[in-house]
C-alpha cells in the first residue's frame, strides 16, 4: 500500500461500543448434568447444581453460589475449582467455625464488603451469613428459629424475621441491603447491626410510588439488588418486570421496563422496553446496568444514556454458542451476572448448570483511520488504512464506500468516509474521517537580471500546508532562491507538507559591468561584481554639487546611504559587511534628479 504523508487537515471521529462479545463456559460441565464434583481440578470438568449467583473478588477470582448443593464454590485465576463455604448438606449449622464445614440451605446470592468479608443470602434458612477473611462463618441477619416472617425493624438484625432473602448487596462502608423477597421489601442492616426497611411496604405487593419515598412504594417480589459507587440502589422488581432505582435521597423511580411482560425495546429507551422475569441486576465499572431477563433467556444492558440492548442470549433456551458471539448463544434461565476487574462478564446459567463468560470488547481508544494519502487541488493521491489497538484478530472491515479491506483508496474528494471493524469476538468499533480540501499552493517569483552570470531569483510560496521544499532545475539547488546564474530559464518545483506540487519558471538575462550614461553626464561604478567595495565616479560638470548614493537589498531594505561631491575623481562605497547577493543602487544629484541606477553584485 502506498505510504505517503498524513494529511494534517483531517478530522478523526471515533465511537466505540459493545456489540456481540465472545461467549465461553468457564465452570461446570453441561454434559455431566447437575451434581457436586470436581474440587481441586479444572472448573470446566466440575459438576454444578443450579448456580444462582456469581461474584468476583478484587483479584479476579470467581465465586459461584451453588444453590442446589448448598455451597459457595471458588474458581481461582488458574481455573481450579474448590468449595469455600458449605459442606453440600442442607441445614443450618457451623456458626463460629470454619465456613467450609457449615451447612447452608439453598443459598441464592452473595457479596463482598470493602474489607473482603463475604455475605451470603441463605435463602431457606431465612438468614444472612457472614464469612470473615479468616474463613469463620456467623449469622448477621435473620433468626432461623423464627422461620419466615416480618419483624425486627429498629432492633438487632439477628433478632429480625426475614421471608426468603434472595438478593444481597454490600456497600463499601459495610452496610447490607437485603432483597426480602416475599416480604416485598428491601431491608438494610447498618454497621451497628440494626435492621430497617429501606424500600417497599411490608407484605404489600404492587407497583406504585415512583417519584416519592421508597418506603411508601409498592414492590412485587424484589429479587436482586446492587449499589453503584455513589450509593444509588438498583432493584430487580421481579413480578413487576421492571428495574427500580432508589437514589441517595431515598426517592424511588423506574429505570427499565414498562411494567409489561414481554421482550421488546432494544435500541430505545429502557423505560419503554418490555422485560420478563427480572431476577438479577448488576453494574459494570463504567456504570452500565445489566439485567438477568430470565424467561427471555437473555442478558439486557442499559447504557449510561438509558438505552437498552441485548448483550447475551438469542432469546431461545438451550445450551449453544460457545466460541462465538454472545448474542447468538442459547442460555437457559440466566440468574445473575458479575464482572471481574478486567471487565469480563460472568453469567450464572442456572438450568445449564454452568457459568458462562463473556469477554469484553477491548478495542483501544487509539483505533483509528489514518489517511496515508493527500488531496491536492481536488485530486486524491493516496489511500486510508485502519490502525487497530486491541480487539481480537482476525478482523473484518466495512467501508462506507463499499471496500472490505483494511485500507481503502476510493476517495473521490472532500467528504466524510467511515469504516466499521468487527473482531473475532463479535466486538465492533467504528471510525470516520473527514477529508477537507487544503488551499491550493500559490507561488510568486522575484528575479534580478544580474551581471556577469550573477542572475538572482527567489520564490515565495503560500497556500497548501507548510513547510515547503524547493528544487531548482537546472542546477539542483534546494533553497527558496538561486544566485550566480547565467542567462537562461530556471524552474523551481515547490512541494508542500502534504506532498502537493506546483512549478514556476523565470527567464534570466545577464550582462557585463553596468556603465550608465545620462543626458547630464556619465556615471561609472567598478568593479562590479566585487567582494563588497565599489568605486563610484560621476563626471557631470553641469550637476556640480552634492550627490547622494542609496543602496537596497532585494527585499527593498536600505543597506547604505551616503552623500558625495559631483564631480569627483572616485568615491568608495563599502558594502563589505553585507552578504553575497544582488543589490540595487540609485544615485541622485543636488536636485534629487536620478543620474544613475542599476545593480551591484557582491561575491565573497
Amino acid at each position: 500500500m502506498k505510504k505517503l504523508l498524513i494529511l494534517s487537515t483531517l478530522t478523526f471521529i471515533f465511537s466505540f461500543f459493545i456489540a456481540a462479545q465472545n461467549i465461553s463456559t468457564v465452570a461446570g460441565n453441561h454434559s455431566l448434568g447437575r451434581g457436586y464434583s470436581g474440587d481441586y481440578g479444572p472448573a470446566t470438568a466440575a459438576k454444578l447444581d443450579e448456580p444462582t449467583g456469581v461474584l468476583c473478588d478484587a483479584s479476579g477470582n470467581l465465586y459461584i453460589v451453588d444453590a442446589g448443593e448448598n455451597a459457595i464454590r471458588k474458581v481461582n485465576t488458574s481455573g481450579i475449582i474448590t468449595s469455600v463455604v458449605g459442606n453440600s448438606a442442607s441445614g443450618y449449622t457451623g456458626d463460629g467455625g470454619p465456613a467450609v464445614y457449615a451447612e447452608l440451605s439453598a443459598p441464592k446470592t452473595a457479596c463482598f464488603d470493602g474489607s473482603g468479608n463475604l455475605y451470603i443470602a441463605d435463602y431457606n434458612n431465612q438468614v444472612i451469613r457472614k464469612v470473615n477473611t479468616s474463613g469463620i462463618i456467623t449469622t448477621v441477619a435473620g433468626n432461623n428459629s423464627y422461620g419466615r416472617g416480618y419483624s425486627g425493624d429498629g432492633g438487632p438484625a439477628t433478632a429480625a424475621e426475614l421471608y426468603d432473602p434472595f438478593g444481597i448487596a454490600c456497600d463499601a462502608a459495610g452496610n447490607l441491603y437485603i432483597a426480602d423477597d416475599n416480604n416485598d421489601i428491601i431491608r438494610k442492616v447498618n454497621t451497628s447491626g440494626v435492621i430497617s426497611t429501606y424500600a417497599g411496604i411490608p407484605t404489600k405487593q404492587g407497583y406504585s410510588g415512583d417519584g416519592g419515598p421508597a418506603t411508601a412504594a409498592e414492590l412485587y417480589n424484589p429479587d436482586g439488588v446492587v449499589l453503584d459507587p455513589v450509593g444509588n440502589l438498583y432493584i430487580s422488581d421481579y413480578n413487576n418486570h421492571v428495574i427500580r432505582k432508589v437514589n441517595t435521597s431515598g426517592t424511588i423511580s423506574t429505570v427499565a421496563g414498562n411494567h409489561t411482560y414481554g421482550y421488546s425495546g432494544d435500541g430505545g429507551a429502557a423505560t419503554a422496553a418490555e422485560l420478563s422475569i427480572t431476577i438479577g441486576v448488576s453494574l459494570d465499572i463504567p456504570g452500565n446496568i445489566y439485567i438477568s431477563d430470565v424467561t427471555n433467556e437473555v442478558i439486557r444492558k442499559i447504557n449510561t444514556s438509558g438505552i437498552i440492548s441485548t448483550v447475551a442470549g438469542n432469546g431461545r433456551f438451550g445450551y449453544s454458542g460457545d466460541g462465538g458471539p454472545a448474542t447468538a448463544a442459547e442460555i437457559f434461565s440466566p440468574y445473575q451476572v458479575a464482572f471481574d476487574p478486567s471487565g469480563n462478564m460472568y453469567i450464572a446459567d442456572y438450568n445449564n448448570e454452568v457459568i458462562r463468560k463473556v469477554a469484553p470488547c477491548n478495542f483501544g481508544t487509539s483505533s483509528a483511520v489514518v489517511i496515508q494519502g493527500i488531496l491536492c487541488n481536488g485530486i486524491n493521491n493516496g489511500d486510508a488504512q485502519v490502525i487497530i489497538s486491541g480487539g481480537t484478530s482476525p478482523f473484518t472491515y466495512s467501508w462506507s464506500n463499499g471496500s472490505t479491506e483494511d485500507s481503502s483508496g476510493a476517495f473521490l474528494g472532500p467528504q466524510t468516509y467511515s469504516v466499521t471493524v468487527h473482531d473475532a469476538n463479535g466486538c465492533t468499533t467504528t471510525a470516520s474521517v473527514s477529508l477537507t480540501q487544503p488551499p491550493a499552493i500559490s507561488l510568486k517569483m522575484d528575479s534580478i537580471n544580474g551581471l556577469n552570470c550573477n542572475g538572482f531569483a527567489k520564490v515565495s510560496a503560500s497556500g497548501g500546508v507548510s513547510p515547503y521544499s524547493y528544487l531548482w532545475q537546472p542546477g539542483g539547488e534546494t533553497g527558496d532562491s538561486i544566485l550566480k546564474q547565467c542567462t537562461g530559464t530556471y524552474c523551481c518545483k515547490v512541494t508542500d507538507h502534504n506532498g502537493c506540487v506546483k512549478n514556476i519558471c523565470v527567464n534570466l538575462v545577464t550582462t557585463g559591468i553596468n556603465q550608465l550614461s545620462t543626458d547630464n553626464g556619465q556615471l561609472t561604478i567598478h568593479p562590479n561584481p566585487s567582494s563588497g567595495v565599489f568605486m563610484l565616479q560621476a563626471k557631470s560638470e553641469e550637476q556640480r554639487g552634492k550627490g547622494m548614493v542609496e543602496i537596497y537589498n532585494v527585499l527593498g531594505e536600505q543597506v547604505y546611504r551616503s552623500g558625495f561631491l559631483i564631480p569627483n575623481s572616485q568615491f568608495q562605497i563599502d558594502l563589505s559587511s553585507q552578504p553575497s547577493g544582488v543589490y540595487l543602487y540609485k544615485v541622485t544629484d543636488k536636485n534629487s534628479t536620478i543620474i544613475g541606477e542599476g545593480k551591484l553584485v557582491i561575491e565573497k
